[in-house]
């Protein structure tokens, strides 16, 4: 069936039901008990965690005592506030390596959106808890669980049946995939909802419907029918606010949903949550010590998202890890493709409109994503429409670019914090990004500094800022980093100082490039606490529609 505008009226104010309606079969959990899910956050990829060593594999650099399977065993919880991952982290909720915080009673209900941010702070942004019985039994009290085999509905009829679900998996490039998707559906008219992390100010970054956040009263709603189930407050972080995005994705009335998977596939909350298309993203080496220390490791984790009977689309891959994904998808009986291999494709996908040749490889994943869903659900596909999402398309902290002024040096921001990253960014300096005249730099300590260190010297001829990270326990400290980037590595205290020699630099005539603030996302959470403007405002927060009363 054609896709069709959607009403964005709110039905009649009534008092919400003290139970959920039954989700929509493409939210609804998985039957195969045997598949095991994390539920660790997917600000993993900033994660203040004590990470313990995959076989193989050092233990890194915060110092615990390792468990003997990183799969099987929680992770040291350090706790950072829900507000964002540029603010110093909180005391509340922390415990011993390898400890749960403990599970907080929240005020029940809870009272306004500070409750809930409490709660979740008190969970610890960070901790990791492997499993999906949690997830699993709170889906289920929620209706997410129940399959009530309804049709689906024609786009846009409301929020009971079925919203197509497709989730993204990968290492780089989930972000961009997930949001150009995202895009792509609204320009055809459904109500979209896209599920992503990390967010860099405010948690509700990570739930959009059409675009906008859901407003604070629609969190609270959200967050007191979750933390009402069975075991709702022992949720981890990410499967608490997983779980709000499911049940808002449908009391919203969404027709079509992202959901951006974390660090992992097989072991990610978002994979306890049945979808539509599987679609993978460029895979490389981040995380070894919790996914494994080999390509193929890693591969083989994020290979365990797919589901049995259904499609699969993959962007360009190593061979290795490529070899992986379609051993897994012929084991368990899913249709896979790259994105070379998906029909009726143009020879060129639109152009994107962040920088860099990589967001051409993400557009074109993207394309073939809607392509394969829209097939599967008879909906009629517009090109022009596509090239309309995909030119606007635009990820904070994704090659940037920051306006100087006077006395305001032009900085570009990128959020590349692995190699495989490091290497994109690379060969778009001087290409889509002009050469800076400098660069702050800072990363975690788990990362691979050996390999990254070069790749960062040689973005620029200039300095090499190196701030502290207060607050982020996992940040290598700066001294350390300089040692490993050479002589023209200047460790500094923060980012201000930073930001106060890039302005003395670029903020003038004659400046010799500008400035590329780069190597961790908690980096650009700490720029973005600094500058909000950067950030950006997706529009007026969005209400949830009241549920219509029997009758009216």
């Amino acid at each position: 069936m054609s896709a069709r505008p959607v009403s964005k009226t709110p039905a009649k104010s009534a008092s919400a039901p003290a139970k959920a309606a039954p989700a929509p079969p493409s939210l609804q959990a998985p039957a195969d008990d045997a598949r095991v899910a994390a539920s660790g956050d997917s600000a993993q990829t900033l994660a203040d965690v004590t990470l313990a060593p995959a076989a193989g594999t050092s233990a890194p650099a915060s110092g615990s005592s390792a468990p003997a399977s990183p799969i099987a065993q929680a992770l040291a919880p350090a706790v950072a506030p829900a507000h964002g991952p540029g603010a110093p982290a909180s005391a509340s909720g922390s415990g011993p390596a390898g400890a749960a915080p403990a599970a907080s009673a929240p005020p029940v209900p809870l009272a306004c959106f500070a409750d809930l941010a409490a709660h979740l702070d008190a969970r610890g942004l960070f901790h990791m808890d492997f499993g999906l019985g949690r997830m699993r039994a709170a889906l289920a009290a929620l209706g997410l669980a129940e399959r009530t085999g309804r049709p689906a509905a024609a786009p846009g009829a409301g929020a009971g049946p079925r919203p197509a679900a497709v989730q993204v998996v990968g290492t780089n490039g989930k972000g961009s995939v997930s949001l150009m998707l995202a895009g792509i559906m609204r320009a055809h008219g459904l109500r979209a909802g896209l599920y992503s992390s990390p967010h860099f100010v405010d948690v509700r970054e990570r739930v959009l419907v059409d675009g906008r956040k859901l407003d604070q009263a629609a969190w609270t709603e959200l967050g007191n029918a979750v933390l009402a189930t069975s075991g709702g407050p022992e949720l981890t972080y990410f499967e608490c606010v997983t779980a709000i995005a499911a049940l808002g994705f449908v009391r919203a009335g969404c027709d079509a949903a992202v959901l951006e998977a974390g660090l992992g596939g097989a072991h990610d909350a978002t994979t306890a949550l049945d979808a539509d298309l599987t679609v993978f993203t460029a895979l490389g080496l981040d995380h070894m010590a919790v996914l494994g220390p080999t390509l193929e490791d890693i591969a083989r984790d994020k290979a365990g998202a797919m589901r049995p009977g259904v499609p699969a689309v993959s962007g360009p891959q190593p061979p290795e890890a490529l070899a992986v994904l379609r051993a897994r998808a012929r084991e368990i009986g899913a249709p896979f493709m790259t994105v070379d291999e998906v029909p009726g494709l143009p020879a060129a996908a639109p152009a994107p409109a962040m920088a860099g040749e990589h967001q051409r490889e993400n557009a074109a994943l993207a394309l073939a994503a809607w392509t394969v869903l829209a097939r599967s659900r008879g909906w009629a596909s517009d090109p022009a429409a596509c090239a309309r999402a995909v030119g606007a398309a635009r990820l904070p902290g994704r090659l940037q670019r920051v306006p100087g002024g006077p006395g305001r040096a032009e900085l570009w921001l990128d959020g590349a914090h692995n190699v495989p990253a490091l290497e994109r960014l690379a060969r778009a300096v001087g290409r889509a990004v002009p050469r800076p005249g400098a660069v702050i730099f800072a990363c975690m300590a788990d990362k691979d500094l050996a390999r990254m260190a070069p790749l960062v010297a040689g973005l620029t001829d200039g300095p090499l800022w190196l701030p502290a990270l207060p607050g982020v326990s996992r940040a290598l400290a700066p001294g350390a980093c300089a040692a490993a980037l050479g002589p023209r590595a200047v460790p500094l205290p923060g980012l201000e100082q930073a930001l106060e020699l890039a302005d003395g630099l670029g903020g003038r005539a004659g400046a010799p490039g500008p400035v590329l603030v780069c190597g961790s996302l908690y980096l650009l959470g700490a720029f973005f606490a600094l500058r909000p403007e950067a950030l950006g405002s997706p529009g007026p927060d969005l209400p949830l529609p009241r549920p219509r009363t029997p009758g009216a």
